[in-house]
């Protein structure tokens, strides 16, 4: 993905890579809590690359 490329990821599962980033809950709860957004059309893989910070 390009630095100029938007990233369109639902709002939920920006908030709970922000929860487990900051220790609030644990990796099993992160990804569980990501493969709920794999229902709505999205993969989450997917969801996870795009929440993860852009690297050059």
């Amino acid at each position: 993905m390009s630095r100029k490329q938007k990233r369109t990821v639902p709002f939920e599962a920006v908030e709970i890579y922000n929860q487990y980033i900051h220790g609030q809950i644990s990796r099993r709860k992160f990804l569980s809590g990501v493969k709920k957004f794999a229902t709505v059309g999205l993969s989450a893989t997917a969801i996870v690359e795009a929440l993860m910070p852009i690297t050059r």
